[in-house]
């Protein structure tokens, strides 16, 4: 399933692909009309991109970014940190065995606590 981008509710969608060939364009040296030109969209598109950023370009769009599916955690890694605490485990080692930052895990803590008696739940965060 390839990412898409939403505008306004009378715009199409244009997949997020387009909108890193246009900041690429961008960065090569090209003009926003240029680029957007280069890219298929109209002017408007482009500059609302531009826009919505405050004029700064955001960094590089590479492939290698981590998906968005990726910045939660798994259901798995949740279930660890279930066991781990209601064993006594503080969040830092908990963390570091995940490989994971204590912020995050302390995070994860605090989405999946219903109750305080009942503890972290993996399947309600």
């Amino acid at each position: 399933m390839s990412e898409v981008l939403y505008g306004c509710f009378w715009s199409a969608e244009i997949p997020v692909a387009v909108q890193r060939e246009c900041w690429a364009a961008i960065r090569s040296g090209m003009v926003v009309a240029e680029a957007a030109a280069a890219v298929g969209v109209s002017i408007t598109v482009a500059w609302r991109w531009v826009r919505q950023v405050g004029g700064v370009m955001p960094p590089d769009f590479s492939s290698s970014r981590v998906p968005l599916s990726a910045r939660r955690l798994s259901f798995t890694e949740g279930e660890e940190i279930a066991c781990q605490r209601a064993a006594g485990v503080t969040v830092r080692l908990i963390a570091s065995a995940l490989g994971l930052s204590p912020s995050t895990v302390s995070r994860e803590l605090q989405r999946g606590t219903v109750r305080r008696k009942s503890g972290y739940r993996a399947t309600v965060a």
